[in-house]
């Protein structure tokens, strides 16, 4: 009649009508279109640009993948989907780790049994990753799958314990002095939160910076045992601890001053040696006087000096040696030389006369008739106590009978 007629039928729906059979039982092998006319009319039937159009978009069954992966750990992501007509052509898994201020495209690889398998490279730790699913079939026809508009997430996880060495001081060794505690720790995953010292069990440091350490003064310990705990903690509660053992010894002497030699006549008074020794563990002194242990006694008290007192000390040498000992048995000495002196004795000189010098001497009568005096030694001399003495002799001639 002059004009083109479209037909357009949706021969799925029709089918499944008419015989109650799902889309997913049969496939379309031919088509035959039937033509009537009325006696004597002619029909011409042309069939141009036959389209076979495919509406419905496939189908996403499941979607399963680990939800709690780790650092170290791609993430597989299997895709169960159907198409009836054309099929599936493909499946990717979009995903983002910052929220979708970017994101990246997995593309899915078939395998057996109708599930696409994507992979989503391993992450840092604690990122977030979100994803959704997009099917499409052979005739362009898409499905997304973003579980509800939830997006499918996972967090990546650390589930690797720090390591943990500790580097100074070495166990079972002995220390002494200011010791450096230091540690040498590690954790690729989720990072060092901090490393804590603990000495002798008495109360952690926490250090939050590396390098870690911590210094303890030994000088302040007592000696033998003592130990120190170091324990490390990552950003994902993982914690390691270890305990190393050590000896705090002391192998220094004392330091002990050199007071100088000391010089005084006898009797003289307010003479004394003071030592001023230092340690860090001072403990007793002994002082030999000319090789004999004398005096003894602490030196840890408020006061440091060892005073010796000389008063009374008698003429000769004497030789003052100090020996001073810290906890360790550690020891200095010093020896002072002391010497007293004698007392110096001086002569008078005899009286001058007016008579005349003579080769010997004079001899006139002594009084009431006794013998003439010959010669009156005096001498004179200062005693132990300072007391003048003097000593008159007195020589006389004896009368003959």
């Amino acid at each position: 009649i002059g004009t083109w007629n479209n037909l357009a039928r949706n021969i799925t729906d029709d089918f499944e009508s008419s015989f109650s059979i799902s889309s997913d039982s049969w496939h379309l092998s031919g088509i035959s279109i039937y033509v009537y006319t009325a006696p004597g009319l002619k029909l011409t039937c042309l069939f141009d640009d036959l389209q076979f159009i495919d509406t419905e978009p496939p189908v996403v069954d499941s979607v399963v993948f680990d939800a709690t992966p780790m650092y170290y750990e791609d993430v597989t992501v299997s895709v169960s989907t159907n198409d009836v007509r054309p099929g599936v052509s493909s499946v990717f898994a979009i995903y983002s780790i910052d929220s979708w201020s970017s994101s990246d495209i997995s593309v899915g690889v078939y395998d057996e049994g109708n599930w696409y398998n994507a992979t989503i490279p391993s992450q840092v730790y604690n990122t977030q990753v979100e994803f959704y699913i997009r099917v499409v079939d052979g005739c362009s026809n898409e499905r997304i799958d973003d579980n509800g508009g939830f997006f499918y997430t996972y967090t990546v996880g650390d589930d690797v314990d720090p390591t943990l060495t500790i580097t100074n001081p070495a166990n079972n060794t002995d220390q002494s002095g200011l010791l450096s505690i230091t540690a040498d720790v590690d954790d690729p995953g989720s990072g060092i939160e901090w490393v804590q010292f603990n000495a002798d069990g008495s109360g952690a440091i926490t250090d939050y910076t590396a390098p870690y350490s911590q210094n303890w003064n030994l000088d302040d310990e007592t000696l033998g045992s003592h130990f120190v705990i170091v324990t490390v903690r990552d950003y994902a509660g993982h914690q390691v601890t270890k305990t190393h053992y050590f000896t705090v010894v002391d192998i220094v002497d004392p330091v002990l001053n050199s007071p100088s030699d000391v010089e005084f006549t006898v009797g003289e008074i307010g003479y004394m040696i003071s030592w001023d020794p230092t340690d860090i563990r001072p403990a007793t002194y002994e002082v030999f006087v000319d090789s004999v242990s004398t005096y003894s006694g602490d030196w840890n008290s408020s006061s440091e000096l060892i005073t010796i007192n000389l008063d009374g000390l008698g003429v000769g040498t004497h030789n003052y040696t100090c020996v001073v000992y810290d906890d360790a048995g550690n020891s200095a000495a010093d020896t002072v030389i002391v010497i007293v002196n004698a007392i110096t004795t001086s002569t008078t000189p005899e009286p001058t006369t007016t008579s005349p010098t003579t080769t010997g001497p004079t001899t006139s009568p002594g009084p009431s008739g006794e013998p003439p005096l010959s010669l009156i030694l005096a001498v004179a001399g200062i005693g132990v106590f300072g007391v003048l003495i003097i000593v008159f002799v007195v020589i006389r001639k004896m009368k003959k009978e």
